[in-house]
């Protein structure tokens, strides 16, 4: 039986996966399609790609440094890397404000480790998502 004390937007609803979704304050309406999620990573890795290419001779681990460290720059201070801005994209955190640093390097890091991005929870965030407690989202109305 439901505690009457309790707000009703913070009672389980039951089902797995519930209280996470209870937390999650993003409609799924705005949450950025995966199409877009792929796209922006391929821009973002393309243009890591030529920047190496251009100036260090291709090394791998160098498109990989330079990867995070335009995703965390520029999406620590504008809210979406190039790729995200392109297509219409912002990280924000699960309060729909503005994620915070911490939280943008942590999403960062969990990208570049590459597992993180593809694992679901539950209630169908990406995992590096969830642990760093932002969504990515359209920033463009329909």
């Amino acid at each position: 039986m439901p505690n009457p004390k309790t707000p009703a937007d913070r009672r389980p609803t039951g089902g797995a996966g519930a209280g996470a979704r209870n937390r999650d304050r993003i409609r799924p309406e705005e949450r950025a399609p995966f199409g877009r999620r792929l796209a922006a990573l391929a821009i973002d890795w393309a243009i890591a790609m030529a920047i190496t290419y251009g100036f260090f001779d291709g090394e791998p681990f160098v498109i990989l440094g330079i990867f995070a460290l335009q995703r965390i720059l520029v999406g620590g201070f504008l809210g979406s890397s190039i790729g995200h801005f392109l297509l219409g994209l912002r990280v924000v955190s699960l309060s729909r404000g503005r994620a915070s640093f911490p939280s943008i390097v942590l999403r960062t890091v969990l990208t570049c480790l590459v597992l993180p991005p593809l694992w679901r929870t539950v209630a169908g965030v990406p995992l590096h998502d969830d642990l760093a407690r932002t969504r990515l989202v359209r920033a463009r109305a329909r």
